[in-house]
């Protein structure tokens, strides 16, 4: 049985992703150190990591996210400030957090991980913290990347950028060379019943 590399995602409209690919322009200015970044195309809002799951499972998954969507509303996000993984000071992962409804945001979150785990599928292990990843450290051993917060900040005409977010997104995930391709299995409107 073929498995299928699968995450719940919020797609970002193509206004949030040119104000990132200008913050990373900007980041790449900064920083001094090599970092992996992601392209602008391929960031998302990541609600749930599934990994490799059956066509079975994904079937599963559709249920649990109309459920999941039904019960949700609309709500509205914007770029907040950067922050790194285990820090910004000593980031192995960059990235900009949200404001805007982030109550909501956590709730719709807790809202597919509680109907995910419903069909049989295991729970995050992590708590979830609403970020969007710019890049990743590429430099690993004793040579540590080490960044002044004080020089960084989210700026002010990136920082206003936002969307309303309307829909989540069964996603695909495929492996390359040149790095993850991501395709749209199924979108799901919250309020709404299931489309795709």
């Amino acid at each position: 049985m073929e498995k299928v590399r699968a995450f719940i995602a919020i797609e970002l409209d193509g206004a949030m992703r040119t104000g990132l690919d200008a913050l990373q322009r900007r980041l790449k200015e900064s920083v001094a150190f090599p970092v992996g970044w992601v392209r602008p195309e391929g960031i998302h809002l990541t609600l749930k990591f599934l990994g490799d799951v059956s066509d079975g499972d994904l079937d599963k998954i559709r249920e649990a996210l109309t459920r999941a969507s039904t019960g949700s509303q609309p709500l509205h996000i914007s770029l907040g400030e950067l922050g790194g993984f285990p820090t910004l000071g000593r980031p192995r992962v960059l990235w900009v957090g949200l404001s805007g409804d982030v109550a909501a945001l956590v709730e719709l979150q807790r809202r597919v991980e509680a109907e995910v785990i419903s069909v049989g599928l295991p729970a995050e292990e992590r708590g979830f913290q609403p970020h969007l990843t710019l890049g990743r450290v590429r430099q690993q051993g004793s040579t540590k990347a080490v960044l002044d917060p004080d020089r960084l900040g989210t700026p002010p005409d990136v920082a206003e950028l936002g969307q309303t977010v309307e829909r989540v997104s069964l996603m695909r995930s495929d492996l390359r060379p040149a790095g993850a391709v991501y395709t749209r299995l199924a979108e799901f409107v919250l309020g709404r019943a299931a489309s795709g």
